[in-house]
């Protein structure tokens, strides 16, 4: 387990729209530096106006939901007692162990997870919104603006800072297992030894 990088406080989200992270075609699923350091100067920018995270549209028809700038997006539909998981499925996602792992603790809830492609349009229907991903863990989204449509969809009220409840089931689940307080189930812990006096020339 590793701290959290923005914290457990409801964040807002800014869509980016004078910056594209990757390329159709290109390597936007490649999980190197150069995915990462082009966007710093605009979320810092965009930080410094208010939004704690930036969130990237598909390149080519900026009509579908890639991923934030530092970590997969997940989108939570909770309607009459049943709770859906919604995440993208585009080619240019980087890979998430984090998100891999909190769809599996979600199918385990009884939720059903859906990979697929997620409209600009659906936002509006999420009930919570969260970012996933290695050095952000769970970050719940407070709200998504895009600002040349003048759009702004809240999932959390300004008025708490309370994250929602499938937020917080998903991120205590997962690291009641990272610090082996549940039981893990899944296979994903490994006990590391001390390793034996002399057995690498020490």
């Amino acid at each position: 387990p590793v701290g959290v990088y923005h914290g457990v406080h409801p964040v807002k989200a800014l869509i980016l729209e004078d910056f594209d992270r990757s390329a159709p075609e290109g390597t936007g699923s490649a999980k190197v530096g150069g995915n990462y350091a082009p966007v710093l100067r605009h979320s810092d920018k965009a930080r410094n106006e208010g939004f704690g995270i930036t969130l990237h549209l598909d390149s080519q028809t900026r009509s579908e939901i890639d991923e934030f700038s530092t970590s997969g997006f997940i989108g939570v539909k909770t309607e009459g007692g049943k709770t859906t998981i919604a995440v993208p499925d585009s080619k240019n996602v980087i890979a998430s162990v984090t998100a891999d792992s909190v769809l599996e603790i979600a199918k385990s809830l009884g939720y059903t997870v859906e990979s697929r492609s997620i409209k600009y349009e659906e936002l509006p229907n999420f009930t919570e919104v969260i970012a996933a991903g290695t050095a952000a863990a769970l970050v719940p989204i407070r709200s998504i603006t895009r600002r040349s449509r003048d759009d702004t969809f809240p999932y959390i009220a300004e008025e708490t800072e309370e994250p929602g409840p499938v937020f917080t089931k998903l991120l205590t689940t997962l690291q009641d297992i990272q610090r082996g307080k549940a039981e893990d189930s899944y296979g994903w812990c490994e006990l590391v030894k001390e390793p034996e006096a002399g057995k690498y020339g020490q």
